[in-house]
């Protein structure tokens, strides 16, 4: 937890960040970069409820709902848990807006400045988990975000990635493509993890330099197929002139014909929709590797 916190500061420079947990906190099996960027989500959601400054608040307990409890809520299993919560004092949700947060590309921020993919994720991730996520928000009385993490052996073991990566595969260099920061950053924790050498770009113009760059030694391009400037499909195009057969992966959170392949070099190209898990996107880039 420690080691996000000058991150978040950074984010945040206007707002307090406080971090505390209690003494009798069992283990649970969690993805360290899953947490991390769980936490980088709320805390932009954080950041734009409070602009002009306030206070973020960390903080783990342990915690062991019953039947009845979970009953009331509608949601869960009984057992011991792990929380992970994560408070604001900002402007807080109405009851409409916090009953479709979870809805991926729901966002209440301007155009251009808000994928609504955060929370989708979020869900997402905790749901590989096994947990559940509880949000609590009144309009003007700040937002809190619950993360439950099971402790038990069977969670542990369900926790752990189904898989690493083909051993041929690692050590092979994938360069990441993507306009979303929190989603570029994700993917780069992930693959990095087991073994891939990641490079980056945040549109496809960058991702181009980066590749001629670095041409010889890339093995798969994972794009996001709508950008700023130059999108995944255009990226392809490019470099396919340059080298036949180039591995890719094309990714996206729009399923219309805008967004899927249809070009005649690009139709038969693996495809991973948004939000995708930690398991979803190594599995779709070891498939696209074995190509």
């Amino acid at each position: 937890m420690a080691e996000i916190v000058p991150t978040l500061k950074r984010m945040l420079p206007r707002i307090e960040i406080v971090v505390t947990q209690a003494n009798d906190l069992k283990p649970i099996a969690a993805d360290a970069g899953a947490v991390q960027q769980m936490l980088l989500n709320l805390a932009t959601n954080a950041g734009d409820a409070i602009p002009n400054g306030g206070r973020f608040v960390i903080h783990l307990e342990p915690a062991a709902p019953d039947e009845k409890q979970m009953a009331s809520k509608e949601w869960g299993t009984p057992g011991h848990y792990v929380v992970l919560s994560a408070s604001d004092n900002g402007c807080g949700m109405t009851a409409e807006t916090l009953a479709r947060i979870f809805e991926p590309y729901f966002t209440t921020k301007p155009p251009d400045h808000g994928s609504g993919l955060g929370m989708a994720m979020v869900y997402g991730l905790m749901k590989q988990h096994l947990g559940y996520v509880l949000v609590n928000s009144t309009p003007g009385a700040g937002t809190e975000v619950r993360l439950y993490f099971p402790v038990s052996v069977r969670a542990v073991e369900a926790t752990v990635p189904e898989s690493r990566p083909l051993r041929q595969h690692e050590h092979q260099t994938i360069l990441v493509v993507e306009d979303q920061e929190a989603v570029r950053s994700a993917a780069t924790r992930a693959l990095a993890r087991f073994g891939y050498t990641v490079l980056t770009a945040a549109d496809g113009e960058e991702g181009l330099q980066v590749w001629e760059a670095n041409a010889d030694t890339i093995d798969l391009v994972v794009s996001d197929i709508i950008m700023p400037r130059m999108g995944g499909l255009a990226l392809f195009e490019a470099v396919s002139r340059e080298r036949v057969g180039v591995r890719f992966l094309l990714t996206s959170g729009f399923t219309g014909e805008e967004a899927r392949p249809s070009t005649p070099t690009t139709v038969e190209l693996p495809f991973l929709p948004k939000p995708w898990t930690l398991n979803e996107l190594l599995a779709a880039v070891r498939d696209a590797l074995t190509r």
